[in-house]
């Protein structure tokens, strides 16, 4: 992202030398063309990134959600029937 606004940093760059370099209403309209075009590209990616960025958000938000629900089965336990035969089990080794 930072490599491709980099690059239309450059582009703008360019544009500047042509508005500095016109002479004619001509050279005028070609400015304004490039402007537009560097200007709705840039705008574009802005908008790519920040859809990508919300997308990125809403997947952390679900993986801490599962998280915390993870936790809450490991602090609290999860009643099974095998879960309750092994643990039974195991207590009346543990006091015979």
């Amino acid at each position: 992202m930072l490599n491709k606004l980099n690059n239309y940093s450059s582009q703008f760059h360019q544009v500047e030398s042509i508005v500095k370099s016109i002479s004619t209403v001509a050279d005028t309209g070609r400015a304004a063309t490039q402007v537009e075009k560097y200007s709705s590209a840039v705008t574009t990616e802005m908008g790519n990134w920040q859809a990508q960025m919300k997308a990125d958000d809403a997947i952390i938000e679900t993986l801490q959600n599962q998280q915390s629900i993870l936790g809450h089965v490991a602090l609290n336990g999860n009643s099974t029937v095998l879960g309750n035969v092994i643990q039974a089990s195991t207590f009346a080794a543990a006091f015979h």
